[in-house]
């Protein structure tokens, strides 16, 4: 077999091989919200919109807060206000979630809350935003009566 020939089964070997391997750079399937969602995030703020339009910091300039969602479904929330030294505002509850994503809707089943009038109820979020960093959502129906925005932050 002459130079040319050899160079021509060189370059059929090498289309063959490239049919039969997958491609390293293929994108991988695309995680599902609940599947993004997992994880601890810490809050940045949370803003009361009033019907009016005006806004307030229910929890203050500077509140603290966490949100865990476990791969198996479970949720744990706490936030607090520490600007205040005495009658301190908080909130907390755990129970179950669930995502729906084509409405990009989380819905929190609360099996116990601080607040008792939440507990075994179900409560839902829209998610605005969320990327690997932050997850920005709206409470439509808050227990003060207005929307909330809520802004979180993955924690690292």
């Amino acid at each position: 077999m002459g130079f040319w020939g050899r160079l021509v089964s060189c370059a059929l070997l090498l289309a063959a091989m490239a049919a039969a391997t997958p491609p390293s750079y293929a994108a991988a399937e695309p995680k599902s919200l609940r599947e993004r969602l997992v994880g601890t995030w810490l809050l940045v703020s949370a803003t009361d919109i009033r019907k009016d339009g005006s806004t307030v910091n229910r929890w203050g300039e500077n509140p603290k807060g966490t949100i865990i969602f476990t791969p198996d479904g479970r949720y744990a929330q706490m936030i607090l206000r520490t600007d205040v030294l005495f009658g301190a505002k908080n909130a907390a509850s755990f129970g179950t979630y669930t995502v729906n994503e084509r409405d990009k809707a989380l819905v929190t089943h609360v099996e116990a809350s601080s607040n008792q009038h939440y507990s075994g109820t179900d409560r839902k979020r829209t998610i605005l935003s969320l990327t690997d960093d932050e997850m920005i959502y709206l409470n439509p129906a808050s227990s003060a009566g207005t929307s909330v925005r809520t802004v979180w932050k993955r924690a690292r």
